[in-house]
């Protein structure tokens, strides 16, 4: 509590010889007193005062003391004022339980002893103490978040156009280098691209990372939902990567008990969520491994699965993968790179959808992301709801694979 500035009690009562009394018990205390007489005073005196606390008798004559606290704690302006109730009618626990739901955060019962009193309102104003400071941290903590947000999606932007500059410097590398008339310098060019290359869509995957979670950070994560064949979107997806995943010697299976349900969904966060999945699959899945997507149809929700035969995730860390910046203990015997991003903004992902995500695991055996999602639609023109064109996904699936070594 500050040094320079008194403390205001406001004592509430009709009774003037009972507010005597009170002032009497407070008056070699440094405390800054106000009055008031009945609940309308105590009312505007809470607001234009702003005491630090409030001895709130109950039996006032025109409003009562409960419906004075109720309306200081529902008001804005007052709702961080500390309540001494004080009354004789507190003769049952259903009396107390009344006070404390109206805003009381102590109470006595008459007939007072001013040591109790005394002892009382320090501890309370203690308490009102500590929590000043706490939302003082929490709004410091909090603009701190903020400007965090917007430092992570300002740079973010900005790396990405020099990053595209040397993507595009790399592709006329690669055709210079195709005039190379010496076939080791020919091959030693190629290398260095191709690193350059992949490096840069390591790059671009993190840049993309940092900006989605910004965006969900910001509270302007817009959800740009459209009718769609959602089982065509994870097909479509999953087949574009099949080249990929194969190329590292994992089977690919892609099955479905239905060809078609209609849902209303963001298509670009489905986008999302499915690479993430399918990157993490064939990230901890070794040559010789198996990957399968499968979709139910549950009637008013689908079950998709992302199924691996990959290292498995321990039992205590089944929960703490889908939170940011956290990786496992389970891949640190794994040469694999990540932020710690991609299963968090999955989840939130596939929350704005209604929707849930779990894993099932046994450790050394595999896992199974597995991602409920509720039907719903959205009442559009069926033109514009059932388009479902092709999608070049090759600059994706580059950027989504980046960080997975041969």
């Amino acid at each position: 509590m500050g040094e320079d500035k008194k403390l205001k009690i406001l004592i509430v009562d009709d009774d003037e010889t009972n507010r005597f009394f009170l002032k009497r018990i407070l008056s070699n205390s440094s405390y800054e007193i106000e009055e008031a007489c009945n609940g309308k005073e105590a009312l505007e005196k809470a607001e234009s005062v702003k005491p630090n606390l409030i001895l709130l008798d109950l039996n006032l004559p025109d409003i009562t003391g409960f419906e004075v606290g109720k309306q200081i704690k529902t008001n804005p302006n007052t709702e961080f004022i500390q309540i001494l109730s004080i009354s004789s009618y507190y003769t049952k626990n259903e009396d107390w339980v009344h006070g404390i739901k109206s805003g009381a955060d102590n109470y006595l019962v008459k007939p007072i002893d001013p040591h109790v009193l005394l002892a009382m309102i320090e501890y309370m104003l203690k308490i009102q103490d500590t929590e000043n400071q706490l939302r003082i941290a929490l709004k410091t903590s909090e603009t701190a978040n903020i400007e965090k947000t917007q430092f992570l999606a300002s740079v973010s932007h900005e790396l990405k156009t020099p990053i595209n500059v040397i993507l595009s410097a790399l592709q006329m590398s690669k055709v210079i280098t195709e005039d190379v008339d010496l076939p080791d310098v020919k091959m030693k060019l190629s290398n260095y691209n191709l690193m350059m290359k992949n490096n840069s869509y390591k790059l671009i995957r993190i840049i993309n990372n940092l900006i989605y979670t910004s965006i969900i950070d910001s509270g302007f994560n817009n959800m740009n939902r459209i009718n769609v064949n959602i089982v065509k979107i994870i097909e479509d997806i999953t087949l574009s990567v099949a080249s990929f995943v194969e190329s590292k010697q994992i089977k690919l299976i892609f099955d479905t008990d239905v060809e078609e349900k209609i849902t209303a969904c963001d298509i670009n966060k489905i986008e999302v969520i499915i690479f993430n999945l399918l990157s993490n699959a064939v990230k901890f899945t070794p040559a010789g491994g198996t990957i399968t997507v499968n979709i139910f149809d549950k009637g008013d929700y689908i079950i998709i699965s992302v199924k691996d035969t990959g290292i498995g995730i321990l039992d205590e860390n089944k929960e703490k993968i889908f939170q940011r910046y956290q990786q496992t203990d389970d891949f640190a015997h794994i040469n694999r790179e990540g932020s710690g991003i991609g299963l968090s903004l999955v989840k939130s992902y596939v929350e704005m959808h209604k929707g849930k995500i779990s894993v099932e695991s046994i450790y050394g055996h595999g896992s199974d992301f597995i991602i409920k999602l509720p039907i719903t639609l959205m009442e559009e023109d069926e033109e514009n709801n059932r388009v479902n064109n092709y999608t070049d996904y090759t600059d994706r699936i580059n950027v989504e694979f980046a960080n997975i070594h041969d």
